[in-house]
Order: structure tokens, then sequence, then C-alpha cells
């Protein structure tokens, strides 16, 4: 039983990692592209995009990335959007 317990544990600590991974991805990308002129919404679809690409390759999701984006499928994993922790930032200024 103890065994089980770790290979559970370690399973799970690869998948956090791997998740962790993903998000630090999106955001260096993410940051990369954040200058004058380059719109918003640009920004998100590149962080959803990025979302998806890196879900299938886990192999949480299944698909082509186009495929999933169409159908709104990065709302299950992201339903706050992009900017979402910068309200409380912006309204305290």
């Amino acid at each position: 039983m103890a065994n089980s317990h770790r290979n559970k544990s370690t399973f799970l600590n690869k998948i956090v990692r791997e998740i962790y991974e993903i998000v630090l991805n999106i955001n260096r990308e993410v940051q990369k592209e954040v200058k004058a002129g380059v719109s918003w919404g640009s920004l998100e679809a590149l962080c959803y995009k990025l979302l998806l690409k890196g879900l299938v390759k886990l192999g949480i999701l299944k698909g082509e990335v186009d495929d999933l984006f169409k159908k709104f499928v990065y709302i299950l994993f992201m339903p706050h959007s992009l900017g979402h922790l910068l309200v409380p930032l912006i309204e305290s200024i």
C-alpha cells in the first residue's frame, strides 16, 4: 500500500510540474509579444492556444489546437481571461 501511495504521489507531482511548465511557457511567450500596437485579443489568443497545445501534449485534451480553440475549450481551464488579475491592481491605483 505504501508503494501505491508513493506511485500516485510521484504521478501527481509529475503532472503538477508539467502544468507549471505550461503556465510558465505561456507567461514567457506572451510577455515577449507585449509591445505597442499588439492587441489584447491577440495576446489572449496566443495564451489560449499555448495552453491548449500544452494540454494536448500532456494528453489531457485530444484534438487539433485550432479546432479546440474554435470550440472555446480553453474556457474550461482558464475562464477568467488573461487580464483577470490585473483589474485589482489597476483599481487600486
